[in-house]
């Protein structure tokens, strides 16, 4: 493992990161939201949407920090 970790670009491995991140995120914050409220109105909203470009965005900058952070652990 230590050897793909090497090879792959910090650009790749923050991507896989970010998506990972931003994928499992959503879902809860879905599965919540089928919960608590009216979802078909719920989704509409632009709390929702501001929900889910500021979870786009800060999954970015986690992704890339872990990314950054596996390969100064695997050199």
């Amino acid at each position: 493992m230590n050897h793909k970790i090497k090879n792959t670009p910090i650009w790749k491995l923050g991507l896989r990161f970010s998506i990972v991140f931003f994928i499992i995120s959503a879902i809860i914050k879905i599965i919540m939201s089928v919960l608590m409220k009216d979802f078909s109105d719920y989704v509409k909203t632009e709390q929702f949407r501001n929900y889910m470009i500021g979870l786009g965005v800060f999954s970015m900058i986690y992704g890339f920090l872990m990314a950054s952070l596996q390969k100064r652990k695997n050199k």
